[in-house]
């Protein structure tokens, strides 16, 4: 999540809002990728305080797949056809994005590395992940919050914005739980799952660099049967991975990304990790790509303190991605 920017980003140096003094494409968030501070010296991974790192990993859905198999909402059709050929299993038919929202999380604003338990559970160890990560990082409820809350009207419509790392496809939806009285720590899954907030209009963009005016609008895919809470509106990740059995495993001698799970919804606009060219004119890559919503912050709400919850379920892999960020509602 880059607009509003997460805690992962408390300063807003990352964000698509940031000063116009982040001028290094390096560290700027419309990459949706930015280190927060120094890697402790007892931790050895790459990837510790990363935005691109909170999530819940080896998570399923409970029940059946809601999102049916021939559905314009799959992410992953093509790989996972591909892998069931050949192992005989529907490997993707458990993934959270089958029937979006239902699969348990750790945590609400996501966990370092994905996995607080240990790999396998009770494992003192921070290795041995089986579907990636590592062991017994921090919960992002432990995080500080936003030096700088992000200011919304009650019933204001709203702009929001995330970007990809890792394209393992599926869906998103965002969320608002009121601050506890106990604070951060005290926040639930459970509360996020009651203020659901809708999504505004038929459309979304895909916005190339730090220029707004540099942006694609593009049809968006919603869906709200099925869905966690029931009749929650949730959007499909626009943005295909490249095509072949992994998502992102094959690559021509230029670098470039071979076909893709989906249609792209705009020229170029595919990838997953390593040197894709998502536009091919500006040769910005796939972190340069941010997709852009509008939702609608409910008339009903109470002025105060909020904290919002990006939650997006995976397809590929058994996994769900948070992140939170500081919200002042004012009347």
């Amino acid at each position: 999540m880059i607009k509003p920017p997460s805690w992962l980003d408390p300063d807003g140096i990352f964000g698509m809002d940031a000063p116009t003094t982040c001028t290094n494409a390096s560290t700027c968030g419309w990459r949706g990728a930015g280190c927060t501070g120094e890697k402790p010296a007892d931790r050895e991974e790459d990837n510790l305080g990363c935005v691109s790192q909170w999530y819940s990993n080896w998570t399923f859905i409970p029940g059946e797949p809601t999102i049916e198999d021939d559905s314009p909402l799959r992410t992953y059709k093509l790989a996972c056809d591909m892998n069931r050929l050949i192992s005989g299993f529907d490997s993707c038919k458990q993934m959270p994005w089958r029937a979006p929202g239902s699969a348990p999380i750790w945590s609400p604003c996501g966990v370092d590395g994905g996995n607080p338990q240990g790999c396998p559970a009770g494992n003192p160890g921070k290795a041995g992940c089986v579907g990636g990560g590592y062991g017994h990082g921090p919960d992002g409820r432990s995080l500080k919050g936003n030096t700088q809350p992000t200011q919304w009207h009650v019933g204001e419509i709203v702009e929001v914005a995330f970007g990809i790392t890792a394209n393992h496809g599926g869906g998103y939806q965002y969320r608002l739980c009121a601050v506890p009285e106990g604070g951060f720590k005290d926040l639930t899954e459970d509360c996020f799952q009651k203020l659901p907030l809708p999504f505004v209009g038929a459309t979304q963009w895909l916005q190339y660099g730090s220029n707004e005016s540099d942006r694609v609008t593009i049809p968006a895919m919603r869906v709200s049967n099925g869905t966690v809470p029931a009749g929650s509106e949730w959007t499909r990740n626009p943005v295909p991975a490249c095509g072949g059995i992994e998502g992102g495993g094959k690559w021509d001698v230029a670098g470039l990304c071979i076909g893709s799970q989906f249609p792209p919804p705009a020229p170029g606009a595919k990838g997953f990790y390593g040197p894709t060219i998502v536009n091919p004119d500006a040769g910005s890559g796939l972190r340069s790509l941010s997709v852009v919503d509008q939702v609608q912050v409910p008339h009903h709400l109470n002025p105060g303190e909020y904290v919002l919850s990006y939650r997006i379920d995976c397809e590929q892999t058994p996994q769900v991605w948070n992140q939170c960020s500081s919200i002042t509602i004012v009347a």
